[in-house]
């Protein structure tokens, strides 16, 4: 089974077809000014955290695809999460917790998130969803919050038919029914954080963000597990 080829960055303009960008809150480098949209967004709740996702988010995604901040527009998910207004711009997931905060983009969708090493015993989650290894309860919790934003399901209903199985040093593998997902995982200080790709639907994302003919899969397999850049036409002038 492919391994995700997901790196962790420390600039936003780092290569990688998947990048996770993961910052401490107290010491945030210089971001994308805040626009009146954003300005506007954080007017809805949900403290000045709300108007710093944006900042980051616009910042990370100027960088990846050669833009100025300026001209990067964010839009809200139906679940209410952050993504890019257009689609050219790729996907994006953010997790905020415990004074740090990870934005995660791809050319495909992606699912990243946060939480505290130990903060519960393992046996709570044996029963719930099964890992091949004795893991630790922040990063069980991390992989599947990670691969629920992936796969766009309710993390608690869909708890008892996930499965984890670890790939030393930093995969796993996460399973629902016949969908799976890759993750790499970092661990820093006190915190995990985790990232998921969806294994199986690479090429299916390929094809509906590059509007490729039916076709496709006889001469674009390849881009299957390389960079999407690689096989997506130029943009147009």
């Amino acid at each position: 089974m492919s391994r995700p080829e997901i790196a962790w960055i420390d600039k936003p303009d780092e290569p990688g077809e998947a990048v996770v960008w993961l910052l401490r809150l107290a010491a945030l480098p210089p971001l994308a000014p805040a626009r009146s949209e954003d300005m506007i967004d954080s007017a809805h709740g949900g403290g000045p955290g709300r108007l710093t996702r944006r900042r980051v988010a616009r910042t990370l995604l100027a960088a990846r695809n050669g833009r100025h901040p300026d001209t990067v527009k964010l839009d809200r998910t139906v679940e209410g999460g952050l993504k890019p207004a257009l689609e050219s711009d790729g996907f994006i997931s953010i997790s905020e917790r415990h004074g740090w905060i990870a934005v995660a983009h791809a050319r495909q969708m992606i699912g990243v998130d946060i939480e505290r090493a130990g903060d519960a015993e393992t046996s709570e989650l044996d029963a719930m969803a099964p890992a091949s290894e004795d893991l630790d309860f922040g990063l069980r919790w991390a992989a599947l919050e990670a691969f629920s934003k992936l796969m766009g399901t309710g993390l608690i209903p869909e708890l008892e038919r996930t499965r984890l199985a670890f790939t030393p040093p930093d995969h796993l593998v996460a399973s629902l029914g016949e969908r799976k997902a890759g993750l790499r995982f970092r661990r820093v200080g006190e915190i995990f954080a985790a990232a998921a790709l969806d294994i199986n639907r690479q090429l299916a994302n390929l094809r509906r963000r590059a509007n490729f003919p039916p076709d496709i899969d006889r001469g674009i397999t390849r881009c299957a597990f390389t960079p999407a850049s690689s096989c997506l036409p130029p943009p147009q002038p």
